[in-house]
C-alpha cells in the first residue's frame, strides 16, 4: 500500500525524532570514561620554577592516559602550598617529594620513583665548614616544603638525628629548593637542607658541608581507596616507561625496601626516656631507688667506754701510800 505524498514528511520526522532519541539514549548508557586526579606537590625537588612543574604534571597525565586499558582520562593539578595540597580529598594518584611519605598522610601505596638523590647541607658565601657554620652569628636553616614549618622542623631533625634544633638558630620553610638557593646567595639565610644530585649546579659562593646517603627523589603513589585493586599493576607498568624530555626526570619501579629505609632515616627519632624498669625487676629497682628502713638492736653505750690504767702509787688494796698525807691534813 503506497502511502500518499501528504504523509511522506511526517513520517520523515518521525524517523528523525526516533533516530536521535536512539543517539541520546545510547550516550546515556554508555559506561563513562574512569578519571583520575594526579596531584602534583614537589617543592623540594631541583626543579627551577611552577612552570616547570606544572609541564611535568602535564606530560605525566598524557602519558599514564595514553598507555593504560581504556585511556582514562588523567588530570594534573599542581598545587604549591603545603596547606592547599592537605586538603586536597579528590586525588587519586600524587607525585610527591620522597621525605613526603616520611608524614602520616592517608592509605598510599608508591608505585615508582625517580633518580636517587642526597639530602644535603649547603651554606652561603663566608662559611665553608660545619665549624665555620657553628660559630656563625645567626645559623637559620631553611628547608623546601612548600610553607609548612613543622614539616620543616620534623625533616630537619630526622636528618640529623633530632640534633637540628638545638643547633640551628631558626628552622624556616621555604617555597622550594630555587628559592632557598636565591636566599643563601642573598645573604637572608646562613644554610638550607635540600635534595640534590651528583650533577646539581649550585649558585656562586654556595658550599655542601653535609649529605646523606642517597635515596629516592620524587615518589609517584596511589590513594588506594580511589584507585581499584586491580588497575594497580597496570599503573606501574605505565609509570615505569614515562620519561620528559623537558626536564629530564624519569620514573622507575619502586624498591618498598628501600623507601621503608628512606622514611625511618628522615622520620624524627622519638624522644629520649630514661631507661624503664621491665615488671620483674620493678620491685628491686623501687627497693633500690627508695630510702631503706634500717632496724638496729639497741646496744649500752657502756659497752664503749674504756677505763683508765691505775697509777703506779695505786694497786688495788695496797692502802695509802706512805708520802701521801693524812686525810684531813692541811
Amino acid at each position: 500500500m503506497s502511502r500518499s505524498p501528504r504523509h511522506l514528511p511526517r513520517l520523515a520526522s518521525r524517523r528523525l525524532v526516533i533516530a536521535c532519541l536512539t543517539a541520546l539514549l545510547t550516550l546515556w548508557c554508555a559506561p563513562a570514561r574512569a578519571e583520575l586526579i594526579l596531584g602534583v606537590f614537589a617543592p623540594a625537588a631541583p626543579l627551577e620554577n611552577t612552570e616547570e612543574r606544572i609541564l611535568l604534571g602535564a606530560q605525566l597525565a598524557e602519558h599514564l592516559s595514553a598507555s593504560l586499558p581504556g585511556k582514562p582520562v588523567v588530570r594534573s593539578r599542581v598545587f604549591v602550598r603545603a596547606s592547599d595540597f592537605d586538603a586536597a580529598k579528590d586525588l587519586s594518584l600524587v607525585l610527591v617529594d620522597g621525605a613526603y611519605l616520611a608524614s602520616p598522610s592517608g592509605d598510599r601505596r608508591a608505585i615508582a620513583v625517580t633518580a636517587d638523590v642526597s639530602w644535603r647541607l649547603v651554606v652561603g658565601p663566608g662559611i665553608d665548614s660545619m665549624k665555620a657554620l657553628s660559630q656563625h652569628a645567626e645559623r637559620r636553616l631553611l628547608v623546601a616544603t612548600g610553607g609548612d614549618p613543622d614539616r620543616a622542623r620534623r625533616l630537619a631533625n630526622g636528618v640529623f638525628r633530632g640534633e637540628a634544633s638545638g643547633f640551628f638558630g631558626d628552622i624556616s620553610s621555604a617555597p622550594d629548593s630555587a628559592s632557598a638557593l636565591a636566599a643563601l646567595a642573598l645573604g637572608k639565610a646562613a644554610c638550607a637542607l635540600l635534595p640534590l644530585t651528583d650533577e646539581a649546579r649550585l649558585p656562586a659562593g654556595v658550599t655542601v658541608v653535609h649529605s646523606t646517603e642517597p635515596m629516592p627523589g620524587m615518589v609517584l603513589a596511589v590513594m588506594s581507596p580511589r584507585v581499584p585493586r586491580d588497575q594497580l599493576a597496570q599503573l606501574e607498568a605505565a609509570a615505569r616507561s614515562f620519561r620528559s624530555e623537558t626536564s629530564g626526570v624519569s620514573l622507575r619501579a619502586a624498591d618498598q625496601g628501600s623507601l621503608a629505609a628512606m622514611v625511618q632515616r628522615l622520620s624524627p627519632p622519638p624522644p629520649r626516656r630514661g631507661p624503664m624498669a621491665t615488671l620483674p625487676l620493678r620491685a628491686l629497682v623501687n627497693s633500690l631507688l627508695m630510702a631503706p628502713h634500717v632496724s638496729m638492736p639497741r646496744v649500752d653505750a657502756r659497752r664503749f667506754v674504756a677505763r683508765p690504767e691505775p697509777s703506779a702509787g695505786l694497786r688495788e688494796g695496797a692502802g695509802t701510800p706512805k708520802d701521801a698525807p693524812a686525810p684531813g691534813a692541811p
